[in-house]
């Protein structure tokens, strides 16, 4: 490898080591001019040492406190019951749904039904694995005492009591989180 071609990959590799980039080429890079790039320097948003990667990192941080402020300034400024407060209200709302709507798709998030709906399952089969229990350990084992089938037996039945508790339990769960939201 060429030490051209080393460069270049250090210099567009996102795990690259800190080296000094132009900031004309972090401007870039941002799609700002060197004088915003002089600027956020200047604020300690930007730093010198910083790779390609963190300089973008950090100016999107930036700008996500840029936009919470003025959203908060804005909200606190709006009087209820106004026209550009019922669009702020109607605008947020719409804002927040999509992005439940894109956490849903990304799997990282899921509705509650679906999720009260796979652990009533589950349960529903741990319960039934459970049952046929001791019938198959006394039939497998024919040898064993009474008293440890009965030991067996106990066990299953606080086993199955503790999932019957979790299936019950869910609701009143489920209604305190959507009260919390």
């Amino acid at each position: 490898m060429q030490p051209r071609e080393i460069w270049l990959l250090m210099k567009n590799s996102d795990n690259a080591l800190s080296l000094r980039i132009p900031q004309k080429e972090i401007a870039a890079h941002l799609d700002l001019s060197v004088r915003q790039i002089q600027n956020l320097n200047k604020q300690g948003i930007l730093s010198k040492s910083m790779t390609l990667r963190e300089c973008r990192l950090a100016y999107l941080d930036y700008l996500q406190e840029r936009i919470e402020r003025k959203s908060a300034k804005r909200e606190t400024e709006m009087k209820p019951g106004t026209l550009d407060f019922e669009r702020f209200r109607l605008t947020k709302a719409q804002a927040d749904n999509q992005e439940r709507k894109n956490e849903v798709e990304a799997a990282s998030l899921a509705p509650v039904q679906l999720i009260e709906q796979i652990l009533t399952v589950a349960a529903s089969d741990a319960s039934g694995t459970l049952d046929g229990l001791t019938p198959r350990i006394r039939q497998k084992h024919p040898e064993l005492s009474a008293e440890i089938i009965e030991s067996v037996k106990e066990q299953v039945a606080k086993a199955q009591a503790a999932i019957n508790r979790g299936i019950q339990a869910l609701p009143p769960l489920i209604d305190g989180l959507k009260t919390q939201a």
